[in-house]
Order: structure tokens, then sequence, then C-alpha cells
């Protein structure tokens, strides 16, 4: 995995959130974000594997910032 490369870290991200991870999820989301936060918050607001987690206060900070 190249630690620079913000997709890396999203496909990481969603592979926790498969399996119920939430916490590694959102740790990993957050490294994704580091690297490129407007295109990425923008492609999650949309993305709708993050819909089981939509509404948590973690998860909208991201969408927020």
């Amino acid at each position: 995995m190249n630690p620079k490369f913000e997709w890396s870290w999203y496909r990481k991200a969603r592979c926790y959130l498969a399996i119920n991870d939430i916490d590694k999820a959102l740790e990993n989301l957050e490294k994704a974000i580091e690297f490129n936060p407007d295109k990425l918050r923008q492609f999650f607001q949309n993305d709708e594997d993050w819909d089981v987690i939509r509404d948590a206060d973690r998860f909208k900070k991201f969408i927020e910032e």
C-alpha cells in the first residue's frame, strides 16, 4: 500500500466498515482525508457504503470540516 495514496486509505476504511469495525474505518478515513480532503469529502458524502454510520457524530465531523 502506498502510504501517500488517499484511495488506499479510503479502500482500507471501507474494508473495516464492511466488517463493522467503525473505529478502524474512521481512523483510516481520517488518514485518507489528510492527503486529499476536498475530493474525498465530496466522494464519500455520496458513497452509500457509509449510510450505516452517516448519522453518527464522528462521521458527520468528516463531512463538515
